[in-house]
């Protein structure tokens, strides 16, 4: 799974591994061997995350990176909210990704940004995140954002050319016009219709 021509289609099949194979492992731990537990569930493997710094420019952040051993043809760039920080939306759903993606060989970096809510340095953040998976082989990405992160998404995307698909987990719309600079990358757009925080109607905006 790690030559996909199309990263969205990774993400489209990878739901039921995400929402039915167990719980979460705890990315702590050392590797666990794949295969079933004695009552049939399914058990992967799945590498640990590593927190380290990563140049930006002049300056330096912290990135969590799933790192999974031999060449990667595919990688994924994760970026937060307004807050900063590691912060996740949907249940952890980009540490679940990660450990799931890693499992199967498709590395994984959430960077955090250096100026939380400050969109130009921001997207700075994201393009060194996407230099560390050049590093790997990489030369296809999916680069996944939410609320503050849906502009992040949309103007790294129009500046790294290895990413062939936008994903936005409840995206806002300030600061979204650059995609209509997209040419060949796919988006696709999670929002629900009653969230209290970022209306759904930002989503639709952006399309």
């Amino acid at each position: 799974m790690r030559d996909i021509p199309n990263i969205l289609l990774l993400l489209l099949v990878s739901a039921p591994l995400l929402n039915g194979c167990g719980a979460t492992a705890d990315p702590a731990l050392p590797l666990e061997n794949s295969g079933s537990t004695d009552d049939g569930r399914c058990q992967i493997s799945v590498p640990r995350f590593e927190e380290r710094t990563i140049p930006v420019g002049a300056s330096q952040t912290r990135a969590k990176i799933w790192s999974p051993e031999g060449d990667a043809d595919a990688g994924i760039i994760f970026v937060s909210g307004v807050d900063g920080g590691f912060v996740e939306p949907v249940d952890q759903i980009y540490t679940r990704m990660g450990e799931r993606f890693a499992a199967r060989g498709v590395p994984s970096v959430f960077v955090r940004y250096r100026s939380p809510g400050e969109l130009t340095p921001s997207v700075q953040d994201a393009l060194a995140a996407a230099e560390v998976l050049r590093q790997r082989g990489v030369r296809k990405m999916a680069i996944a954002g939410w609320s503050f992160g849906g502009a992040v998404i949309v103007h790294s995307a129009v500046r790294i050319p290895e990413v062939v698909t936008v994903v936005g987990f409840a995206p806002q719309a300030r600061d979204t016009e650059a995609v209509a600079q997209f040419k060949n990358q796919s988006i696709l757009l999670m929002h629900s219709e009653t969230d209290e925080n970022v209306p759904y109607i930002s989503s639709q905006q952006i399309l």
